[in-house]
C-alpha cells in the first residue's frame, strides 16, 4: 500500500508533537483554527496566558487588574498592534511595555549555562504546539496550511507537505504558496519561516511574494543523501543519525528556540543601481547551521586551540556563517 500525503503529513506530526516542550495536541480535523485559535489577534490566547502565568506571575496580575476577563486578548491586541513595526523576531527577544503592566516576555531562550535553576524552570515553561490542516485565512475560511508550529501560542512555521509516492514534491508546495497563500496575509506576514517538504528535499523562505516568491535549498548537500531506516528529509523534523553523529531535528524545540535566540536576522542590502534599501529576514540554509553546531560541539569535547578548514563553496553565505559562530562562541561556557 502506497504512503498518501496525509500519511507523511501525520509521520511529521507524530514526531513533533511528542518532543520536549511541545504540547500533546491532536487536531486533524482542522476545528482547532476555526475555534480554539483567534484569527483576530493570529494567537492561541490559552497558551499565550499560560506561558505569562508561569513565567511571570507578578506581571499578570497586574494584566488581571489592568484588563479583567480579558487578560490574553489585552495582551494579544498590542503584540497585534506592535508586530508590524517591529517584527515578531524583535518581540519575542526583546518583549515589550503594555500600559499599566510594565515589560511582557514572549519566550524564554535556553541558559548559557547551568547556573540558575530559576532560569531553566522559565525555560522549560516555553510551549510548543503543531497544528494540522490550520484554516489560517478569514478571506478563504477553506484553505489549509499542512503543519503550522506555534510557540507560546503565536504562529512561527508554517509547512506545505507533499508525497513523492502519490506523484507531488517540494515543487508543488512552492507553486502552491506561490499561487494560493496571498503575500497580504496577515497570517502569513506573521510567521518568520515556510518550508516546502517532501520525502527527499526541503526548500524554504522567510519573505511570500506571490509568483515571485524565491525558496531556498534546505538540503544537507545538493541532493539529500539517504538516511537508514528513514526519509531523507527527517533531518527536519526530528534527531537522526549520520556518520556516527546524532543532528537534532530543526525543528525539535531546542533547535528552534536555538535558530530563534541565535541565527534570525534582518539583513539590510542597498541597490547599487537605484540606492534603495531592502531588509529581509535571514534564516540559516542547512549547510550554515549544520557548520556552526559542529564546531561548537567540537569546542565542548576538545576545548579551544583547534585549527578546522570548512569548505563553502561561493555565494553559500560564508560570511553568516562566521557571524553565527563568533557570536556564539563569544558567549560559550
Amino acid at each position: 500500500m502506497s504512503l498518501l500525503e496525509k500519511d507523511f503529513e501525520a509521520v511529521i506530526f507524530d514526531s513533533i508533537r511528542t518532543s520536549s516542550l511541545y504540547v500533546e495536541f491532536d487536531d486533524t480535523d482542522g476545528s482547532y483554527s476555526k475555534g480554539a485559535y483567534s484569527r483576530e489577534y493570529h494567537c492561541d490566547l490559552k497558551l499565550l496566558a499560560s506561558y505569562i502565568q508561569k513565567t511571570q506571575p507578578i506581571a499578570w496580575r497586574k494584566v488581571q487588574a489592568q484588563y479583567p476577563g480579558h487578560e490574553a486578548a489585552a495582551v494579544a491586541a498590542e503584540i497585534k498592534k506592535l508586530r508590524p513595526k517591529r517584527g515578531l523576531l524583535e518581540l519575542l527577544r526583546n518583549g515589550f511595555s503594555l500600559a499599566g503592566v510594565g515589560k511582557v516576555e514572549l519566550v524564554t531562550f535556553k541558559p548559557s549555562t547551568g547556573f540558575n535553576p530559576a532560569h531553566r524552570q522559565k525555560y522549560e515553561a516555553n510551549c510548543l504546539a503543531i497544528v494540522r490542516q490550520f484554516h489560517f485565512s478569514n478571506d478563504r475560511p477553506n484553505d489549509a496550511i499542512d503543519l503550522v508550529i506555534l510557540l507560546n501560542g503565536l504562529p512561527l512555521v508554517t509547512m506545505e507537505v507533499k508525497n513523492e509516492f502519490t506523484g507531488q514534491t517540494w515543487q508543488h508546495a512552492e507553486q502552491q504558496y506561490r499561487k494560493d497563500r496571498s503575500a497580504n496575509d496577515p497570517f502569513l506576514r506573521a510567521c518568520v519561516v515556510h518550508f516546502a517538504v517532501d520525502n527527499t528535499t526541503i526548500s524554504m523562505t522567510t519573505r511570500l511574494e506571490n509568483g515571485k516568491t524565491r525558496f531556498l535549498p534546505f538540503n544537507r548537500e545538493l541532493k539529500n543523501p539517504p538516511i537508514e531506516d528513514n526519509f531523507a528529509s527527517a533531518y527536519l523534523w526530528e534527531d537522526v543519525v549520520v556518520d556516527g553523529m546524532v543532528k537534532p531535528g530543526v525543528l525539535r524545540a531546542d533547535s528552534l528556540l536555538d535558530l530563534l535566540q541565535n541565527y534570525l536576522h534582518f539583513e539590510r542590502k542597498e541597490d547599487e543601481e537605484t540606492g534603495k534599501i531592502s531588509t529581509a529576514l535571514i534564516f540559516p540554509r542547512y549547510h550554515q547551521l549544520d557548520a556552526v553546531r559542529k564546531l561548537l560541539s567540537e569546542v565542548r569535547v576538545r576545548g579551544a586551540g583547534d585549527n578546522y578548514l570548512i569548505q563553502h563553496s561561493a555565494g553559500s553565505g560564508k560570511s553568516n556563517t562566521i557571524a553565527w559562530l563568533a557570536h556564539q562562541l563569544s558567549n560559550f561556557f
